[in-house]
C-alpha cells in the first residue's frame, strides 16, 4: 500500500518557492497526487502560476485558485472556453500566434530549446512584441551549457517586453535564480510503500518457492507471505531487500499478482508491518530495485 505524506510536499514546495518562483505543473491529475489537495499546498506556499495540460483538468484548477493558468498542448479548438475561464493556451507555431492574436485571446509563447515536441525553434524579438503574449515558455529536457545561453536570450526579450517567463526542468533546480515550472520534484520523498505479513511457511532445503520454481531454499528456511505484489506496482522480478521490525530481509522467488516472498527468521510474525521504502529504506533504492522510474512510481506504486 502506497502512503502519501502531504506534509512532505508541502515544505517541498517552501523550499523550492524560496528558491526560485514556482509554476507548478499539475498534469494528470497533479501526477497521481490529486489536483484538490495539490493545488490547496501551493496556493499555502504562494507559488506564482500553474501548467496542466487538459482543459478539463485546467477548469478544475480555475476553480480552486484565481492565479494564472497555463494549458499546455494544441487547444486552438476551444477558445470560448478558454475565454471564459481565464486560461491561457500555448502557442507553438506563428500560424497560432497569430490566430490567438486576431481572436484577441491572452496566451503564452512556447520556445523549442531542441527537444522537438512542441514550440518554436526560430524567432525573432517581433513575437514578444504582442500586447496578448502574458508567458514565454521553455522546457530543458538535457543538463547541457547552453541551455544558460537560451535562457538568458528568453529572459532579455522577456524582460525588455515586460512579459513573465519560466523554464521548465526540474534539472534546473539550484543551478539558476530564474522563475521554474517544476513536477516531479514537489513529490520526491513524499511516499513510502508498505506490506503486511499475511501468513508464514515453513521451507526446506531443496524445496521451490514461487513461480517457476525461481527460489530454492538452500537450507530449511522461514518464508513470510506479503500482502503485496505486481498489482501494486512491484516488477515479477523484483528482487530488493525489505524492512521489517527494524530488520531487513531478503524478497526472494518471483512476485505473484498479489503477493511477495520474503526470507524470514523468527522475529517475523503475521501482522507484522513490512517496509519497501519510506523510512528505513530509500525510495531511491527501491527505484533501482525495482527497475522504475519516479514518474513510473507515482503512477504504478499503490
Amino acid at each position: 500500500m502506497k502512503i502519501i505524506y502531504y506534509d512532505k510536499i508541502l515544505n517541498n514546495l517552501l523550499r523550492l518557492q524560496a528558491q526560485n518562483d514556482l509554476c507548478v505543473v499539475l498534469k494528470n491529475d497533479a501526477y497521481n497526487f490529486k489536483i484538490s489537495k495539490v493545488v490547496g499546498l501551493c496556493e499555502k506556499a504562494k507559488v506564482n502560476s500553474y501548467a496542466i495540460n487538459s482543459l478539463d483538468e485546467a477548469i478544475k484548477v480555475r476553480n480552486l485558485t484565481k492565479k494564472p493558468i497555463i494549458l499546455l498542448g494544441l487547444n486552438k479548438q476551444n477558445v470560448s472556453i478558454l475565454k471564459k475561464y481565464n486560461i491561457y493556451p500555448c502557442a507553438n507555431t506563428q500560424a497560432e500566434i497569430t490566430f490567438y492574436t486576431n481572436l484577441k485571446i491572452d496566451f503564452v509563447i512556447e520556445i523549442d530549446t531542441g527537444m522537438n515536441r512542441f514550440g518554436l525553434k526560430n524567432y525573432d524579438e517581433s513575437i514578444f512584441v504582442n500586447p496578448y503574449v502574458k508567458y514565454v515558455i521553455a522546457h530543458f529536457y538535457k543538463d547541457m551549457p547552453q541551455n544558460y545561453d537560451q535562457m538568458l536570450k528568453i529572459a532579455n526579450l522577456c524582460l525588455k517586453n515586460n512579459i513573465k517567463f519560466n523554464f521548465g526542468g526540474s534539472m534546473l533546480v539550484g543551478k539558476t535564480n530564474y522563475p521554474l515550472r517544476v513536477g516531479r520534484i514537489i513529490y520526491e520523498h513524499s511516499t513510502a510503500f508498505w506490506g503486511q505479513v499475511i501468513f508464514v511457511k515453513q521451507v526446506y532445503k531443496g524445496q521451490m518457492v514461487g513461480y517457476e520454481g525461481e527460489y530454492i531454499a538452500q537450507n530449511d528456511e522461514k518464508i513470510a507471505v506479503i500482502d503485496v505484489g505486481y498489482c501494486n506496482g512491484l516488477r515479477p522480478n523484483f528482487k530488493g531487500r525489505v524492512c521489517c521490525n527494524n530488520r531487513f530481509y531478503q524478497v526472494v522467488g518471483r512476485i505473484c499478482m498479489n503477493h511477495t516472498f520474503i526470507k524470514i527468521d523468527d522475529d517475523v510474525q503475521i501482522g507484522d508491518v513490512v517496509e519497501f521504502y519510506g523510512v528505513k529504506i530509500d525510495e531511491n533504492e527501491f527505484l533501482k530495485n525495482n527497475n522504475m522510474s519516479l514518474y513510473e512510481s507515482f503512477f504504478y506504486i499503490k
